[in-house]
């Protein structure tokens, strides 16, 4: 598996030949973050791709079902045999963090923490493109 690395923007990167692409668990660990970052009926050619952001973050409050929608997106990205262990733990001020190991493909696995920004009313913190803020 190889996919083009994503700077701190999440913008693909250029210019520095094969060290501009990810293979093996780093490409699996770069396509969770992209694919869990996502929102649902964000994505034109795959409208079930993603979580459901808004909902849980401003309406629902059913841990379970953040887990579950969290972990069945970890889950079917490509080269995910396995999900070891999760944490989705949302804070007062509305903030979510991701915590998660996955066992893959390769040898090894895949460990690593997401955090999606939102404000005091559970509305999700963007960029002037509209693109989600993550920390």
């Amino acid at each position: 598996m190889i996919v083009r690395a994503l700077d701190s923007n999440d913008d693909w990167t250029f210019g520095q030949s094969k060290a501009n692409y990810l293979n093996y668990n780093p490409a699996i660990a770069q396509c969770i973050q992209t694919r869990v970052s996502s929102f649902i009926g964000n994505c034109y050619f795959d409208m079930a791709a993603g979580v459901d952001w808004f909902n849980f973050l401003a309406g629902s409050k059913s841990q379970l079902a953040l887990e579950l929608a969290v972990s069945a997106v970890i889950l079917n990205t490509y080269g995910v045999i396995g999900v070891n262990q999760i944490s989705v733990l949302l804070d007062r001020n509305r903030n979510i963090s991701i915590v998660y190991n996955v066992t893959t493909i390769f040898p090894g696995s895949v460990s690593s923490s997401l955090l999606i920004l939102t404000d005091e009313l559970g509305n999700i913190l963007t960029d002037e493109n509209g693109n989600p803020l993550l920390g």
